[in-house]
């Protein structure tokens, strides 16, 4: 949960601080409830979330070979996620990690909280892939950006 960089097409539509639609479906029916068993799939409850990936593809993963195909047509491109809440995109999309890291570092986007971040830590993320916030007693909090 944190910040977490993205290779999404550059024709995608998801608005920046809004929660992408697919992770925030209405419940539907549990199909692997039998009547009178306890479901491991729903807890019992009879019913299931169910969640519609965006398109796009965090940083840390390889590329599936579809959109490997993508990124040498120059198609796809990088965008931050927040993912402290169920997603969504916090930047507009960029050509380069590093136009990505200017924009996040010259806009003071929210590397967590109101904690800003400086273009070298916003990038060293991006390459990353991913930051995760963190707190302790002897410490306090801090940013997985500035970290």
């Amino acid at each position: 949960m944190g910040r977490e960089a993205r290779r999404v097409h550059k024709d995608f539509k998801g608005v920046i601080g809004k929660t992408w639609w697919g992770y925030t479906l209405p419940p539907i029916p549990c199909f692997d409830c039998k009547d009178g068993e306890d479901c491991p799939t729903c807890e019992g409850e009879r019913k299931v979330f169910p969640k519609v990936n965006a398109p796009a593809w965090p940083v840390e993963n390889p590329l599936p070979s579809y959109a490997q195909y993508l990124d040498k047509n120059g198609e796809l491109g990088w965008q931050m996620w927040e993912t402290t809440s169920e997603g969504s995109p916090m930047s507009p999309i960029f050509d380069t990690p590093e136009d990505l890291a200017q924009w996040l570092a010259d806009s003071g986007a929210s590397a967590f909280g109101g904690m800003t971040a400086t273009y070298d830590q916003w990038l060293a993320t991006i390459k990353r892939g991913w930051a995760m916030s963190a707190f302790t007693d002897e410490t306090g909090l801090h940013s997985g950006v500035e970290v």
